[in-house]
């Protein structure tokens, strides 16, 4: 008969040269199942991003490994006891105006993975208005 995945207890009896019975009880863990994984950017709209300070979020099992690679870099965290976690992207690796793919891989302690992607935009191009007054000073109609 297989253990499904969870807590499983057990107890060890021994019985020495002297009769004496030791008992030890324990318990071990069977986890089979890939931690569930979001991953986000944030900030992000319509698959763009207006900020060249990227922040990766997302939410997986508590306490997973969360490995992020993007623009041929690895970069690692940990999920927090609730399985949040974030991780800022130095903006010096990133070029605006270009499409940033990337990938983020959480694991458990069991070993178990899951796998998300995705694609971000970044565009930071500032619009500005002047007013070009050349002509006011000599022509007073303004």
């Amino acid at each position: 008969e297989s253990l499904g995945d969870g807590k499983h207890t057990f107890t060890l009896v021994e019985k020495n040269k002297n009769g004496k019975i030791n008992t030890f009880n324990g318990y071990f863990i069977v986890d089979t199942r890939a931690p569930e994984l979001t991953a986000s950017i944030s900030g992000i709209k319509d698959g763009k991003i207006h900020d060249p300070n990227v922040v990766f979020i997302g939410k997986t099992e508590p306490r997973a490994l969360v490995t992020i690679s993007v623009l041929g870099g690895t970069y690692q965290t940990k999920a927090d006891n609730k399985g949040d976690w974030s991780y800022p992207l130095n903006n010096k690796e990133l070029s605006v105006n270009q499409t940033i793919n990337y990938s983020v891989i959480a694991s458990n302690a069991a070993g178990n993975r899951s796998k998300a992607s995705g694609s971000f935009y970044i565009d930071t191009i500032n619009l500005t208005v002047g007013i070009d007054d050349q002509n006011s000073s000599k022509d007073k109609d303004v």
